[in-house]
């Protein structure tokens, strides 16, 4: 990919003294991922990622169905289950913000 990148800003008029890169020889993309002791992550992120999706889901249905059986007043006044809803959401936002947070601070 360097020396791709290299005969392109070449024929593209860059001076060969003007061209700074480091050539990784010997590197090889797939070796990466046959890490011993890695293979089990990306399997459990998939796993994570659709199982969250199916709880977005259900949730979504739920409130809607709610919704359309209470309207927006009978919702949010006598149900109580839109009270542990909106806890969720705060607890969710709060946590979002601390971890979005930690990575501002470990970028610096």
């Amino acid at each position: 990919m360097v020396s791709a990148m290299k005969r392109m800003l070449a024929d593209s008029g860059v001076g060969g003294d003007r061209i700074r890169a480091e050539e990784f020889t010997g590197f090889n993309l797939k070796e990466i991922h046959s890490v011993a002791g890695h293979t089990w992550k990306r399997p459990i992120l998939i796993a994570t990622i659709v199982l969250g999706v199916i709880a977005a889901v259900i949730l979504h249905a739920g409130a809607a169905i709610s919704i359309s059986r209470n309207g927006f007043g009978g919702f949010l006044a006598e149900n109580r289950i839109s009270y542990v809803m909106i806890g969720l959401l705060l607890v969710l936002v709060i946590f979002k913000l601390e971890h979005f947070l930690w990575f501002r601070q470990r970028k610096k």
